[in-house]
């Protein structure tokens, strides 16, 4: 059985209750001490898509970072690091957008950018791409957590824990990715549980306390959900995801790359949730995306890459 902790939390507003909401999902998996050994250097992977206002419902919000990062410092680590490389711009941007390092400095934490790619090889199913450029920055954190936004996403059709840890390979490589795999959402499902697999992450607690629905993972609409979701099989957190919001198991590509990938559990009855039923999660009347093409026209690739250029010479000037 995968477990999955969930529990309820309705705002953002009180710091003191998100970190208790994530204590209370952790719980069931033996606390966060269990993932943090004493002197240890931890990497937090947000989702950083761009800089974006939180309220959007878009980027991780920042309160649960910080309370995330609060409980890493708790439990022992010697390092705290909050670390992506956005689609667009910098890590160091989309931190200064939703006021997130003052919080950071309270618990001795820091932003970084991801980036000193290292090609990873071996045990790559996906069909597609021999090798990974993935972050040496996530793979010699001595432990990697991933805090995924909850959303719908307009290319993928959700957006949670396996996804997010697409963050970890640096740059605009990532839109050129999107552009090898021939507008196939499988093909990209199964690099996407590669990709997972290989950056070792230990740990995956889901920001859903807002959720975000219809044209994620940048233009959609903020939808209060009010639950916080933690487990270390990232395919299963997502598996629910999808349960909760109406999709049925064939609508996500990359749920049924897993299956064939036989990576994570993706039958529900295989997965145990600790802290509410099933039926509590659910939300009628989800908006989903409308579905656009995985690859991106390459004229809007080239300008992207040449804006994405110019905002991170403006981080490092």
């Amino acid at each position: 059985m995968a477990l999955i902790g969930v529990a309820h939390q309705q705002d953002y507003r009180d710091p003191a209750a998100v970190r208790a909401a994530i204590v209370r999902a952790l719980e069931p998996l033996g606390g966060m001490e269990r993932f943090v050994p004493s002197g240890s250097r931890v990497l937090l992977k947000p989702n950083f898509v761009r800089a974006m206002d939180p309220a959007t419902g878009g980027v991780t919000h920042p309160v649960f970072i910080a309370e995330a990062a609060r409980l890493v410092r708790d439990a022992g680590a010697s390092e705290v690091l909050i670390g992506d490389s956005p689609a667009f711009g910098s890590a160091a941007n989309a931190a200064a957008k939703m006021g997130l390092q003052p919080m950071l400095d309270a618990v001795g934490a820091r932003v970084v950018e991801l980036g000193s790619v290292r090609k990873v090889r071996g045990g790559l199913e996906n069909g597609c791409f021999k090798a990974l450029s993935v972050s040496g920055d996530a793979l010699d954190a001595d432990v990697l957590i991933n805090l995924p936004k909850a959303k719908a996403h307009c290319q993928m059709v959700l957006t949670g824990a396996v996804k997010n840890l697409f963050g970890c390979i640096p740059g605009r490589k990532k839109a050129v990715m999107h552009c090898m795999v021939k507008n196939s959402r499988y093909v990209f499902g199964r690099m996407l549980v590669d990709n997972a697999w290989a950056t070792g992450a230990s740990l995956h607690l889901a920001d859903g306390i807002v959720a975000m629905e219809g044209m994620g993972p940048t233009r959609g609409t903020p939808r209060e959900w009010g639950w916080v979701l933690a487990g270390t099989d990232p395919v299963a957190l997502d598996r629910v995801l999808a349960e909760a919001w109406g999709y049925d198991f064939d609508e996500v590509p990359h749920l049924v790359a897993a299956r064939h990938m036989k990576r994570g559990e993706t039958e529900l009855a295989a997965i145990e949730l600790a802290g509410a039923e099933l039926d509590a999660l659910r939300l009628a009347g989800w908006e989903r995306a409308h579905l656009l093409p995985i690859t991106f026209n390459p004229v809007r690739l080239a300008i992207g890459y040449v804006k994405h250029l110019r905002q991170l010479r403006s981080v490092r000037a």
